[in-house]
């Protein structure tokens, strides 16, 4: 499944990458938060491909 980019969402995103906090997605049930972090963390493999994130699906 390709994830359809949301550029108003990663432009929003985009000033807290690599500060040192803490972020949280924060919404209702099923708004697309997963997605969201899926997003944001294909932007920074983009910007820099040795980046190291650790996704783990709760679903699954």
């Amino acid at each position: 499944m390709s994830i359809i980019v949301r550029g108003k969402y990663i432009e929003k995103v985009r000033p807290f990458i690599n500060k040192n906090l803490i972020k949280v997605f924060v919404g209702q049930r099923r708004t697309g938060k997963s997605y969201l972090m899926k997003m944001t963390a294909d932007y920074i493999l983009k910007q820099n491909p040795d980046a190291r994130i650790l996704y783990i699906d709760k679903e699954r």
